[in-house]
């Protein structure tokens, strides 16, 4: 994984919680849900 190094504070920030809510529901379902679904978005509400 790699993040634009162009990315402001707030930026850089949702997309390290939106990385980190994928990795949390790979480690829980793995391949058995779609990767923005009911699953994905619960976690990183």
């Amino acid at each position: 994984m790699s993040v634009n190094g162009n990315l402001n504070s707030y930026h850089f920030l949702i997309t390290l919680l939106h990385e980190i809510a994928h990795m949390l529901v790979w480690e829980q379902f793995r391949n058995r849900v779609k990767p923005h679904g009911l699953e994905w978005k619960h976690v990183f509400a």
